[in-house]
């Protein structure tokens, strides 16, 4: 049977950390981004410290979630985010992020 996928954005974060050991440790798959693969190895020791000794169910991928494209390239419906980053903007929204 294959692990429900949960995506965290900002996984280098205190928080997104804490949410990924978490879904971890209940047997999610996890999907998380960060700006650059070098906060991977971070990530992991941060994980493996908090107890986490499999990390086969965690996917750590690069996202400029600044862009809009780079959201819908990133993970399926339905999913989790963290709060830690401003949602994207479609082409016809008259709302900028400042």
């Amino acid at each position: 049977m294959q692990k429900q996928l949960v995506v965290v954005t900002g996984g280098s974060g205190f928080i997104a950390i804490h949410i990924i050991r978490q879904l971890l440790q209940q047997g999610y798959a996890v999907r998380t981004t960060v700006r650059s693969l070098a906060k991977a190895p971070v990530i992991k020791e941060m994980l493996t410290n908090g107890g986490i000794t499999d990390l086969s169910a965690l996917e750590i991928v690069v996202a400029d979630l600044a862009h809009d494209e780079h959201w819908s390239k990133r993970w399926p419906e339905p999913l989790m985010r963290s709060t830690s980053l401003p949602q994207p903007q479609s082409s016809t929204s008259k709302t900028k992020l400042k």
